[in-house]
């Protein structure tokens, strides 16, 4: 597992920790996506290396040169590269549908999308899932200090306290069914 996510590649990924921000470069193949790379590397190595040049959010006095931090750390990690992972098989993806989910992922309240199977649920899908990370898409984080849209977020489930489904984005329910139901 470990050889395949070693390549030349270099993907800019932004890692969110408690004490603050990473920004540098994965080191790995085109064919491998951002969050494959992360769910063999939480189970193969303790670190996650970042390529320089780096950008730290915090004054963490760190030269330019390779930064290991710690897999246990991450909260999670956004892409800044502009990364298109491979096609998968379209009779596979019509399996899956987009659901809107709200966590709450340590100090920040991240909304996002997660496909599920359809007729499944985003909760009964991360009981299931045992990967480290978890994948969004079209996502809103709101944090302390900060508050951010990206297109793609790798949430490490260590840190996930509470996961919502959010039901107004979906088809809302006609008045005549929210009397009837209220009287009943």
């Amino acid at each position: 597992m470990q050889r395949e996510l070693e390549g030349t590649e270099g993907r800019r990924v932004r890692v969110y920790t408690h004490h603050g921000s990473v920004e540098g470069l994965l080191r790995t193949n085109s064919g491998v996506s951002t969050m494959h790379y992360l769910n063999v590397a939480a189970s193969t190595n303790p670190f996650l290396t970042l390529r320089p040049p780096l950008a730290c959010s915090q004054d963490w006095m760190f030269d330019d040169s390779a930064l290991a931090l710690s897999m246990d750390s991450i909260l999670f990690v956004t892409e800044l590269s502009e990364y298109l992972p491979r096609p998968g098989d379209p009779r596979e993806a019509s399996r899956f549908q987009r659901v809107p989910i709200r966590l709450r992922l340590a100090d920040f309240v991240v909304d996002g999308h997660i496909h599920v199977p359809n007729g499944s649920n985003p909760i009964h899908r991360l009981n299931q899932d045992r990967h480290p990370f978890i994948a969004l898409t079209v996502v809103s984080v709101m944090g302390p200090e900060q508050q951010f849209a990206t297109s793609f977020l790798a949430a490490n489930r260590r840190y996930i306290t509470a996961v919502q489904q959010i039901i107004g984005e979906l088809e809302a329910p006609k008045e005549t069914d929210a009397l009837e139901h209220a009287r009943s």
